[in-house]
């Protein structure tokens, strides 16, 4: 059966917004646990730079199985599940990322995150492996009516090193040694994910929490020196190839498929919806594809929405859909009226075809 999903950022974890959720037909609530800010020291070599940065820190608190258990009871409370946590923390990550000298003390801390969010009774994670981050959108007013909307243009992404004591555009070391980060090569990113994913997977499946690859966006194959790990549609295989377990799944991003220079959008979901290797789905349109592309309304694109929602209801798709960017409306409280179009939309298309 599938259900429908409400994506909520760590700040955003009310009553209201679960109430919020369920008014409009949710499931489930997909939820991340860290937040990005600005508080940057001055005395920091970071404040020198032109370009605005976000900073993430690390929040064990936020990973404890007491507060898990806080956000399942909310979530019941209002008639919701916790669908999923997704992402984790890059400050909790990172030289698992760059394969530094913590790396093994991270990997066993996000072991640890796995087992709490298991006992917690969540059932996925969505994660990515990227060490540039989402970078080179912009968002201007180019949408229907005026909308903001994220436009991207790979002629204009930076290639210009990372600095050290950043990963994912964003900064998790305010006070790093000079330099920058060493480039990356696609073997060497492939090589860095499958050592992780091969010492998670076990815990995950002890724990019952499937692990959900998103793609990489934009899905381009270098960025800012480093390469990237999913960015075309064959990587799917090469990242199932590494462990058959049912714990390893995909978060089928639709829209990041779209994005793709080649992909058949229709083909990949039937592919991976009937193989039963999708864990949970973002779904969104888009017009254009790598190098230059819009993400727009969902009822307009190039994406048929209406065929993806019946390729899943054929292969008995039984998880979540959720919106994840949507254009931005000229009315207050514009975030909320976004997401409501998207989520009525869906509602529409789902009842229509079960």
């Amino acid at each position: 059966m599938i259900e429908l999903a409400l994506g909520l950022r760590a700040n955003m974890l009310t009553e209201d917004n679960f109430r919020f959720a369920k008014q409009l037909g949710c499931d489930s609530i997909v939820v991340t646990l860290f937040s990005s800010h600005q508080k940057i020291p001055v005395e920091s070599r970071f404040y020198q730079l032109k370009e605005p940065l976000l900073a993430v820190e690390r929040d064990d608190s936020a990973w404890e199985l007491d507060n898990l258990l806080r956000l399942v009871s909310m979530a019941e409370r209002n008639g919701l599940r916790i669908g999923a946590i997704q992402n984790f923390n890059p400050a909790d990550y990172y030289d698992v990322l760059l394969a530094g000298k913590e790396r093994e003390v991270q990997i066993a801390r996000i072991k640890k995150i796995i087992k709490n969010i298991g006992a917690a009774g969540i059932k996925k994670i969505g994660y990515h492996f990227n060490i540039a981050g989402v970078l080179g959108r912009k968002r201007n007013p180019d949408g229907r009516g005026g909308a903001g909307i994220y436009t991207f243009d790979a002629q204009k992404v930076s290639q210009e090193p990372i600095p050290n004591g950043m990963v994912w555009d964003r900064i998790y070391n305010f006070f790093p040694a000079q330099g920058s980060v060493s480039p990356v090569t696609s073997e060497e990113i492939w090589e860095r994910f499958t050592y992780f994913l091969t010492a998670i997977i076990d815990t995950a499946e002890n724990s019952d929490v499937q692990l959900a690859m998103h793609p990489t966006d934009p899905p381009i194959p270098v960025a800012r020196k480093t390469s990237r790990l999913i960015y075309k549609a064959e990587d799917f295989d090469r990242l199932l190839d590494i462990s058959d377990s049912p714990y390893n799944m995909i978060n089928l991003c639709i829209g990041t498929l779209g994005e793709m220079e080649e992909c058949n959008v229709p083909l990949m979901v039937e592919k991976y919806a009937r193989l039963k290797r999708v864990s949970f789905i973002h779904l969104r349109n888009i017009k254009g594809r790598i190098p230059f592309y819009k993400e727009v309304f969902i009822d307009e694109g190039d994406l048929d929405i209406v065929e993806i929602i019946k390729i899943l209801r054929d292969n008995r798709y039984n998880s979540f859909v959720m919106p994840d960017h949507a254009p931005v409306l000229s009315c207050p409280e514009s975030w909320y009226a976004s997401m409501a179009y998207s989520l009525g939309y869906l509602r529409a298309l789902i009842s229509q075809n079960t």
